[in-house]
């Protein structure tokens, strides 16, 4: 199980450094420091490993989701608001929300079973935003533009913080 770890966190970051063109299982080989009849041993084909490695994207949007509901967050406070729907989006890594970003963007026009689950976790992100806005007693705001918000900032901007930001100021326009 060690090895097959390794060899998934390596293509995880090989996808958020260098897109899908960088998940190889040669590329993958390469940075995990194994050969590479190990990567199609563990994962026989470069979907099945795309796909792992979205899935465990989608493990840590469900973690920062949990830790935004769990009661320990003032989802009432437009900041903690956004800081919270950002890290839901960026998978529970807010300061890496491009890569996360650019890496959903990506793999949605996988002409495979890696594009459908996407379209799936979209569907789900969808909801867990439009959950944390009611908790937070935003009613006049979709969770669709919330995503477009943050989806945009951190498309368009260098700062990490960015995303956090322009949510923010979107939510507090909405309580006007």
């Amino acid at each position: 199980m060690e090895k097959r770890g390794v060899i998934l966190e390596s293509a995880l970051e090989l996808l958020l450094t260098e897109g899908l063109k960088g998940v190889t299982h040669r590329q993958v080989a390469a940075a995990a420091g194994v050969p590479v009849g190990s990567i199609g041993y563990y994962y026989s084909t470069r979907d099945k490993l795309v796909a792992t490695c979205f899935e465990r994207l989608v493990d840590g949007r469900h973690a920062a989701y949990g830790q935004a509901t769990s009661g320990e967050v003032d989802l009432a406070d437009p900041v903690c608001l956004a800081e919270a729907s950002v890290s839901v989006v960026a998978c529970g890594q807010p300061e890496r929300a491009r890569a996360v970003v650019s890496a959903f963007i990506e793999g949605q026009r996988e002409d495979s079973e890696v594009g459908d689950s996407i379209e799936r976790a979209l569907a789900e992100l969808k909801d867990m935003i439009a959950e944390l806005l009611r908790r937070g007693g935003v009613e006049q705001l979709s969770s669709a533009r919330v995503l477009q918000i943050v989806v945009g900032a951190a498309v368009t901007e260098r700062h990490p913080t960015a995303p956090v930001a322009a949510v923010a100021d979107l939510l507090r326009l909405a309580e006007r």
